[in-house]
């Protein structure tokens, strides 16, 4: 589930959603940006600006002096004061005459700061309250803000943007349930566990716990909910530490019990990705069999490799080693490799348990094969598996 559910943009693309004149307005802003001749976008972008002013279309106010701000800063740095003092002045405005287009504004000019959520829902006026949280409530801030497929959930709110872009999900986790809004609260607090995979520093697996039995609570909460397949998703992703056998059975009674939500097909794929087998081979391109030949095999349920090479036949030590392996050189190593007759070598891939603290997980195990083929030089380029046992 993508985290930000609204663009904060600056973007002027052609907007079908806007009324006609600022969607023609914009476009020409864009003809001329596209042709790089910012002087004449600026005359355009000024041209929504005192359009939407005077009808307090706030998305369009503020996108234009946004981008206002971009194009000035282009054409010439010393006229970004001027700017900067009337969108200083604007601001104030708003503080005392609108707070929720006051909180917007912050919100795009970067100026707002964590804990504003919570004042807005839970320190400020029903009136405020109502405007922030009534339906379909960004249509009056597009196309500063774009509806993402998530933001019905949230019925298409304010709130929830200004939650989305400042990461402070648990304020409007209370507010919905506290308005009984049980879908919109499961789905804001998928965001919050989400935030916390994306966001947070964990210097071990043992600190991620409690945020998972935070993530058990949330689900005993909402487990009757299909959309409480957003918080399995985001546990599963706390659970990076964990012994495979944990994780593919959590994925198990996850898919069982939100088999409908959109994107569970993450966690039947995370289980493919646990349980197939795969295997990967490193070393060097080029070896000489009197020296030791080590080859790294990163191995998943693989219990028996088999290995192949190649030897040069024909072309001496120094040649060998001067022919860099690009597409070049490999053809013109095609004819010495063409009589050679390739050696075989099978290697058993010892499994790493996992303990729960190495970084590494357990899916995955890296085995160490040293030996010394049969013939005077070998290239590794041509080292395929050719055979895979399943455990």
């Amino acid at each position: 589930m993508k985290r930000t559910l609204f663009i904060i943009s600056i973007l002027m693309l052609a907007l079908s959603m806007s009324a006609q004149n600022y969607s023609s307005l914009w476009k020409q802003v864009d003809k001329y940006k596209e042709k790089d001749q910012p002087k004449s976008a600026l005359s355009y972008i000024k041209k929504i600006e005192k359009k939407a002013e005077k009808e307090k279309q706030y998305g369009h106010l503020f996108a234009a002096l946004l981008s206002e701000k971009a194009v000035t800063e282009e054409i010439s740095s010393d006229s970004i004061a001027p700017l900067q003092k009337r969108m200083d002045a604007k601001e104030k405005e708003l503080e005392s005459t609108d707070k929720v287009a006051a909180s917007m504004y912050k919100v795009a000019l970067g100026k707002a700061k964590k804990g504003l959520v919570d004042s807005l829902l839970f320190h400020t006026d029903a009136n405020t309250v109502n405007t922030l949280t009534a339906t379909n409530g960004i249509e009056k801030y597009l196309p500063l803000v774009k509806k993402q497929e998530d933001s019905k959930y949230f019925h298409h709110d304010v709130i929830s943007v200004i939650a989305s872009e400042l990461d402070e999900y648990k304020p409007l986790m209370r507010y919905y349930a506290q308005m009984g809004d049980r879908q919109a609260a499961c789905i804001a607090a998928a965001q919050y566990l989400e935030w916390i995979n994306d966001d947070v520093d964990f210097d071990n697996y043992n600190d991620k716990k409690s945020f998972i039995h935070e993530a058990d609570s949330l689900i005993d909460s909402y487990q009757d909910l299909p959309e409480c397949g957003a918080i399995a998703v985001e546990k599963y992703s706390l659970m990076h530490g964990e012994k495979d056998s944990v994780k593919i059975a959590w994925i198990d009674e996850a898919v069982s019990k939100w088999s409908s939500w959109r994107e569970i097909n993450i966690l039947k794929n995370a289980r493919s990705e646990i349980t197939n087998p795969y295997a990967q081979v490193g070393g060097e391109e080029i070896l000489r069999t009197a020296e030791d030949a080590k080859f790294t095999i990163n191995a998943r349920n693989v219990n028996v490799i088999t290995l192949k090479a190649t030897p040069i036949v024909g072309l001496s030590a120094k040649k060998a080693k001067d022919i860099s392996l690009d597409e070049k050189g490999i053809k013109e190593l095609k004819p010495y490799l063409a009589s050679a007759k390739a050696v075989s070598v099978k290697k058993n891939v010892q499994r790493i348990r996992n303990t729960g603290t190495s970084p590494t997980p357990s899916r995955w195990a890296s085995y160490h094969s040293v030996y010394t083929l049969s013939r005077q030089y070998a290239t590794a380029r041509n080292i395929q598996v050719t055979r895979i046992s399943l455990q």
